[in-house]
């Protein structure tokens, strides 16, 4: 018969002694010694062995086993009370945290009780939101704040980016010469939007626009 783990040693006591005496009733008490002696508590059974010379009545055996086993419990809740001491604190204390709830609805709160306490202001507030739905207005309320170094650097240079880009198209584009109409080079005397529909795109003539002499209609 071996202890168990978390089995009190009197209780280990009372059940090897009932034991010996089922099976020997004539079963003397330094025998019964033994057998406590033998399937005891590993830990226990070294420090009762220093004493076991000493132990010679079963009473004498019990009294030193309970001292061993409260030695035993004193210095394993010590233990543990170390450990959870050294443990970091990470319990919060949800009643002094706001709910995110709690937080929305104060200000909603506060709001309403301002408009109740001061009709004017909702009308006012009122008035002004059917003025702004009515006229389109759109406000937009002035910032005051001032970007940073980088941000008008990358703006500068994405104006002076754009402006190149215009700069090279209009270089692109094909240079044609003066329209015969209104003297400009960006498109061809045909295509001119000043032209007549009939005869001489520039006069109206029975003529073409080459032999015309008629300054051009649109400078």
């Amino acid at each position: 018969r071996k202890q168990l783990h978390d089995e009190p040693v009197t209780s280990y006591f009372d059940d090897v002694v009932n034991l010996c005496k089922e099976i020997d009733p004539q079963m003397s008490e330094l025998m019964m010694i033994k057998h406590l002696m033998s399937g005891i508590h590993p830990e226990f059974q070294k420090e009762l062995s220093r004493r076991e010379s000493t132990m010679n009545t079963l009473n004498e055996f019990l009294k030193y086993a309970k001292i061993e086993q409260d030695l035993n419990d004193t210095f394993e809740n010590f233990h543990r009370l170390s450990i959870e001491s050294t443990k970091p604190n990470f319990e919060i204390n949800h009643q002094q945290i706001p709910s995110l709830t709690n937080m929305i609805e104060r200000p909603k709160q506060q709001y309403q009780f301002m408009n109740k306490n001061n009709p004017r202001s909702h009308s006012f507030t009122t008035q002004r939101s059917d003025y702004k739905r009515n006229s389109n207005y759109q406000y937009e309320p002035r910032s005051t704040f001032t970007p940073n170094k980088n941000i008008q650097y990358n703006s500068h240079q994405h104006e002076f980016q754009r402006k190149h880009y215009i700069n090279n198209q209009l270089r692109s584009q094909p240079l044609f010469n003066h329209c015969r109409i209104c003297s400009r080079q960006n498109h061809r005397t045909i295509d001119c939007f000043h032209k007549q529909t009939t005869g001489c795109f520039n006069c109206g003539q029975n003529h073409t626009v080459r032999e015309c002499t008629m300054p051009p209609s649109f400078q």
